[in-house]
């Protein structure tokens, strides 16, 4: 079962980590991942948009 711990991935650490041209979808970065509480490989990603405030 997962750890269920969730962390905001660092975008620029991971791209100097990992390489500007390395891809970006699910399959290119969970096996190159681990939860930095518990250590477990075993993690889900979760990608949204960037909050953007709206003009009113």
């Amino acid at each position: 079962m997962a750890c269920r711990h969730h962390r905001e991935l660092d975008l620029p650490a991971l791209a100097a980590r990992l390489g500007p041209d390395h891809g970006a979808l699910h399959a290119d970065l969970v096996p190159r991942l681990r939860c930095a509480e518990c250590g477990s490989k075993r993690i889900a990603l979760t990608m949204l948009p960037p909050d953007v405030p709206t003009e009113r």
